[in-house]
């Protein structure tokens, strides 16, 4: 699908404020659209799955009002052959699957297209390019999962990630 869930979410989002509903979650699979707030002042809090297992459980949460959470990683689209892992993010340089540090990047935007666009391009690019790109949209953040069990956020996200596993650790980006 490309960004074509991004796109859907934001279609959802626009028919629903169309309807006067103000207020929902728009969940497409790896692509979540908090719509308002859950209670007045209150924001919606998104977990973020344990990359290491497909289906796994939340490692952290942040809370989100009006934002769409994008995540592309190595662990729903897979196979296994002789030892090696093959997941389904190509590197557009060798054809193969992508092969750096990470486990996974989920993108905070305020459109889900965006988000959609950015998560696998910024998952080639690698932590410290990829927070170079993000740096260039205003609004927009980035969650790096690495295969260490790090995690590094962009500027914007300080102090809002909740680390909910203590087999992850959040890293300063400085």
């Amino acid at each position: 699908g490309a960004i074509a869930k991004g796109y859907a979410a934001d279609e959802i989002a626009r028919l629903l404020s169309e309807r006067r509903i103000t207020s929902g979650i728009i969940d497409l699979g790896g692509n979540i659209l908090a719509l308002g707030e859950k209670a007045p002042g209150k924001p919606w809090t998104v977990g973020i799955r344990d990359p290491r297992t497909s289906g796994g459980k939340p490692i952290m949460s942040l809370q989100a009002t009006n934002a769409s959470l994008v995540t592309s990683g190595i662990y729903e689209r897979f196979f296994v052959e002789n030892g090696k892992h093959y997941h389904h993010i190509l590197d557009p340089a060798t054809g193969y699957p992508a092969d750096n540090e990470l486990l996974s990047v989920t993108i905070l935007s305020p459109k889900s297209i965006r988000a959609d666009a950015l998560s696998t391009s910024v998952f080639l690019l690698g932590t410290e390019r990829g927070l170079e790109l993000i740096s260039k949209f205003p609004g927009t953040e980035a969650i790096f999962i690495d295969r260490e069990g790090g995690i590094r956020t962009s500027k914007g996200l300080r102090g809002r990630v909740r680390i909910l596993d203590p087999g992850f650790t959040l890293h300063d980006n400085d």
